[in-house]
């Protein structure tokens, strides 16, 4: 995998975005964790967090393989990515059927959750198109799509632990 210099420098600009995507994301979460009494939300922040940190571990290691123009290394962190299983639902709807309606504290929470994973899922998504290369086309087609997930957890549990029954959000 030889990379031209033009190329490797807007590949090491995106994925240095990414990695402030990922960072944002981190940042959020974990004074969102740190902010909420509810068990629930704080199993689904703590979810987020470990997923943020093995995406940014990823993108971290991918750049450290293009600096280096390291095959080896790039596959490294495209595989710490690809291993990331994403466990959706975290919680069945009957784990959650009991919650009550909550803070608006936690609704902004939620809300701003669902706008960080749609900016990253945007961006990742963009990045896989205008990608030629197969491996790195492929790690960004499975961040975007990680990014999907968290974003359709958040919905689900935010929607389920703010007592929003479907039929109001359709």
């Amino acid at each position: 995998m030889y990379m031209e210099k033009k190329m490797s420098e807007r590949l090491i600009a995106g994925i240095e975005m990414a990695i402030r995507l990922e960072q944002k994301g981190l940042d959020f979460y974990e004074k969102c964790m740190s902010q909420t009494r509810r068990q629930e939300a704080k199993e689904l922040f703590d979810f987020l967090i470990k997923a943020e940190k093995t995406h940014k571990a990823g993108l971290e290691s991918v750049k450290k393989g293009v600096l280096k123009n390291s095959p080896e290394v790039i596959q490294k962190g495209v595989d710490k990515v690809m291993k990331l299983k994403i466990p959706v639902p975290l919680f069945s709807d009957s784990d959650l059927a009991h919650m009550l309606k909550s803070t608006t504290n936690l609704r902004m929470m939620f809300n701003k959750a669902m706008e960080l994973e749609k900016e990253g899922m945007g961006f990742y998504f963009g990045m896989a198109v205008k990608e030629e290369d197969a491996l790195l086309k492929s790690f960004w087609k499975k961040l975007g799509s990680d990014e999907l997930k968290h974003k359709q957890e958040i919905e689900r549990v935010g929607f389920i632990m703010l007592g929003i029954p479907k039929w109001e959000v359709l």
